[in-house]
């Protein structure tokens, strides 16, 4: 995410402020995902675990929707193509933390059934 920040920068992309503010919310939403699973981890707590699994749910639904809102907007041309490949790539990044992130805690889960 980082390198593509540094992308992003250098080559002077732009976001439109509908989907800055859509990688803000899909960030905020993985941010506490990853949090809560380290939590979950490190206290072994099997219903926050379970929480998590279904967040991951809702995160990669999340991805989809923001992924056909920019395809929207492509097609409308409200956004620039070198910028949506940046945010397209940004978005799955954050989607495989979440993914990650649940696969942390599945052993937890995985151990109390």
């Amino acid at each position: 995410i980082a390198h593509l920040a540094e992308k992003k920068h250098k080559e002077q992309l732009l976001f439109s402020e509908l989907a800055f503010n859509e990688i803000e919310l899909m960030f905020g939403k993985v941010s506490e995902v990853f949090n809560k699973a380290c939590l979950a981890f490190s206290e072994d707590n099997l219903e926050l675990a379970k929480q998590i699994i279904n967040w991951e749910d809702s995160i990669d639904k999340l991805e989809e929707e923001l992924r056909q809102n920019h395809i929207h907007r492509l097609n409308q041309g409200k956004c620039w193509p070198g910028s949506g490949v940046i945010y397209v790539e940004i978005l799955s990044n954050l989607q495989r933390i979440s993914a990650h992130s649940a696969n942390i805690v599945s052993t937890i889960v995985e151990e109390g059934e």
